[in-house]
């Protein structure tokens, strides 16, 4: 399963049309296409039955901020975990890290395209 490039507004606005449902599948995808890009961690049905502990929630924001870095984006880990204690932010940390997921495709695509 290739990256997914998704539009910040639309994703945003479909978390708030599904009532979070959206949210719960985009936070299976995103752990799919980055253990798919890195070959680390657990598949989607694994992720989300782990994810109901909150400590593996916690862990997961630090840890896909650097796997993000090893597929080929910048490392926020530290970042998104710290951003996790702050009320209401986890809509933003879902739009940073989808927003450096569109980067990382965004390289890729221009690596391409100049290597044409």
């Amino acid at each position: 399963m290739a990256m997914t490039r998704r539009n910040l507004i639309l994703t945003l606005l479909l978390v708030f049309v599904t009532g979070g449902l959206y949210f719960l599948y985009w936070y299976c995808s995103v752990q799919n296409q980055i253990r798919n890009r890195t070959g680390r961690g657990f598949g989607g049905l694994g992720h989300l039955l782990m994810s109901l502990t909150v400590i593996y929630v916690i862990f997961w924001y630090f840890v896909i901020g650097s796997r993000i870095g090893e597929a080929g984006g910048v490392n926020r880990g530290p970042l998104y975990g710290i951003l996790l204690f702050v009320p209401f932010s986890g809509l933003v940390v879902m739009v940073m890290m989808q927003n450096d997921i569109n980067n990382i495709i965004d390289v890729a695509l221009d690596s391409e395209i100049d290597g044409l």
